[in-house]
């Protein structure tokens, strides 16, 4: 077997290798960091923030409307007690009704927009929790599926890496040091093939002689124009 074809053969097995690295790096990615996840999380928490600031707000105002009403009942149940018989009196506290209804009727208003407010904020609420259930329920389906495409790509690379092993121990060290230096210096690519009569990888156009020395000859043929072994 020419050095040229077991060269190609290791580089096959470097491209795929590279390959599985770079999808395994992407699938870790996926399963440590999810930024959809986290963008719906971050929402959710922010409106439930804003959910129990307007059921505080609205159980404040509604334990004063409470309180208000109570001091107008004992107010009005003196009034009309027959109790009291100072008409001073009795102004005084005809004057205290009229306040505590003046600030109840404000805090009853106030009660009505913290309710609406309380409405609306429970919709968005509702919604924020729906979509960030639902994402995670996808994110959690797709994790399962990355988990066991992990599995499978690693499971592959242990293979090609013995495979790459076995190739490596059978190609002389001068060969496979070029090999080596080449793919570092070609971005990866140090071993390519011949179409239309031109370098697969640069393009360039190699001669009837060129390639009949790639294809028939013992020694290893490198590409004039960019240095890569070329395999035929």
């Amino acid at each position: 077997m020419s050095d040229s074809l077991t060269l190609y053969r290791l580089q096959q097995l470097d491209l795929r290798l590279g390959q599985i690295e770079a999808r395994l790096g992407v699938i870790q990615e996926a399963l440590e960091n999810n930024l959809l996840i986290l963008e719906a999380k971050n929402r959710l928490e922010i409106v439930t923030g804003d959910l129990q600031n307007k059921e505080n707000s609205l159980r404040t105002v509604d334990q004063l409307v409470q309180g208000k009403q109570v001091k107008i009942d004992q107010i009005e149940s003196s009034l009309y007690g027959g109790a009291i018989k100072n008409p001073k009196e009795l102004q005084d506290l005809q004057n205290d009704a009229v306040s505590l209804k003046r600030t109840l009727s404000t805090l009853e208003e106030q009660e009505l927009e913290n309710m609406i407010a309380l409405e609306n904020v429970q919709v968005a609420y509702k919604s924020a929790l729906e979509d960030y259930t639902n994402l995670r329920t996808k994110v959690e389906e797709q994790n399962h599926n990355l988990t066991i495409e992990r599995e499978i790509l690693q499971k592959e690379a242990r293979r090609l890496f013995t495979e790459r092993q076995a190739t490596t121990q059978s190609i002389a060290p001068e060969p496979l040091d070029l090999y080596e230096k080449i793919r570092i210096q070609r971005h990866g690519i140090a071993v390519t093939t011949i179409s239309d009569n031109s370098c697969d990888s640069c393009g360039s156009v190699l001669t009837l002689a060129q390639q009949q020395a790639a294809h028939h000859s013992h020694q290893l043929f490198r590409c004039p124009s960019c240095g890569r072994i070329i395999y035929s």
